[in-house]
């Protein structure tokens, strides 16, 4: 599971302590939405923009890879 990151911290709680019950991986969280389009527009890849979006990317994808060895 991946998450848009929520503003509201008591949902974000409660919807990680439902993916615990339910046995469902937290993948993890993207709040820099807003530079996908911009990479997108550019040709680029998320990754090659650069900051907290890239690092972000790199982690989520890192996450999935390892999720999906598991399965």
């Amino acid at each position: 599971m991946v998450l848009n990151h929520f503003r509201e911290t008591t949902r974000n709680r409660v919807v990680e302590e439902g993916l615990r019950l339910a046995k469902l991986p937290l993948l993890g969280r993207l709040s820099e939405r807003a530079a996908f389009p911009e990479a997108f527009a550019d040709g680029k890849s998320l990754v090659h923009l650069g900051g907290a979006a890239a690092h972000e990317a790199k982690t989520l994808w890192s996450r999935i890879e390892s999720w999906l060895q598991t399965v």
